[in-house]
């Protein structure tokens, strides 16, 4: 599994807003980030629609966390994006394959959709926060 570009940056967008504890500049933002201000917009998004970050428009416009880093589950921010997280079409949709009843490795594969579904929700955005 792949993870996604915008969820990658939405992931790290909040943790620079949630390390800054106060509101960062759209400018600052995407120069500390290497992104273009319209990928940031891209990205912040659907993290405003969830209300993990809040935005703010004009000359002191920016963006700060409108929720706990420590009640914000990995797993939603990639729900956010609407980010399917099973590893396999077979797991996601089994009546789209035609070996799904004789098939050894779908069950592993599920187990390990599984093992990464439950890791994604319970490491909250603190978590990562702490990791180097």
């Amino acid at each position: 599994m792949k993870i996604p570009v915008k969820v990658r940056y939405g992931l790290r967008m909040m943790v620079l807003l949630a390390k800054s504890k106060k509101r960062t500049s759209t400018k600052k933002l995407s120069r500390i980030m290497n992104v273009s201000n319209l990928f940031l917009r891209q990205v912040a998004g659907p993290l405003e629609k969830k209300g993990f970050i809040k935005s703010f428009r004009g000359k002191q416009g920016g963006y700060i966390m409108a929720k706990d880093p420590e009640k914000i589950k990995t797993f939603s921010v990639f729900k956010a994006f609407n980010q399917d997280l099973t590893l396999s079409h077979c797991v996601a949709r089994p009546e789209t394959c035609k070996k799904v009843k004789t098939c050894h490795t779908r069950k592993f594969i599920e187990n390990l959709s599984k093992i990464i579904e439950d890791k994604l929700k319970t490491t909250t955005l603190k978590d990562i926060m702490k990791m180097k």
